[in-house]
């Protein structure tokens, strides 16, 4: 399963990501084994993450969290 979060301005093209997506789902055993949770934010939300997981304050271009608990 897919799910996509854009709280962002920006415009995000669903299925270039949907493509990616599959691939990634494909590669790690099939589909429908995993769930992949896409969320876009702006700089000041990533650099908030970045620093509470991280203990980094600045801003990132991707953090990445095993799926054990909820992140966002």
């Amino acid at each position: 399963m897919i799910s996509l979060t854009n709280l962002t301005n920006y415009r995000i093209d669903k299925d270039f990501l949907k493509n990616i997506t599959d691939k990634a789902e494909t590669a790690a055993g099939g589909k429908n084994l995993r769930q992949i949770s896409l969320v876009f934010v702006n700089e000041n939300k990533i650099k908030e993450i970045n620093r509470r997981y991280r203990q980094k304050n600045e801003a990132t271009d991707v953090l990445s969290f095993e799926g054990l608990n909820e992140i966002f």
